[in-house]
């Protein structure tokens, strides 16, 4: 069970019913936790561009770095500023 998934299940939330492109989770000024990716496709510590199964998200931010890439979660740490889904 994914980090997110346990997360859900306490919450009793079902996301089952709405399959999702991608689900992010915002540590404050930390960084962010995004699951459903597929491949990152630029990096640079103002901006992170991520192919999703479905779409791309980019992060924007300041002092951005990768802290985790499994091919499936990943883990940005630095100051997100925005992040969008297109």
């Amino acid at each position: 069970m994914s980090f997110i998934e346990n997360i859900t299940a306490k919450l009793g939330l079902d996301l089952g019913l709405a399959p999702l492109p991608y689900r992010a989770i915002i540590f404050g000024e930390l960084g962010v936790y995004i699951e459903n990716v597929k491949s990152i496709k630029s990096f640079s510590p103002l901006e992170v561009s991520i192919l999703l199964k479905k779409g791309e998200l980019v992060i924007k931010g300041e002092n951005l770095s990768i802290k985790n890439y499994t091919g499936f979660d990943l883990y940005v740490l630095g100051k997100v500023k925005e992040f969008f889904y297109k």
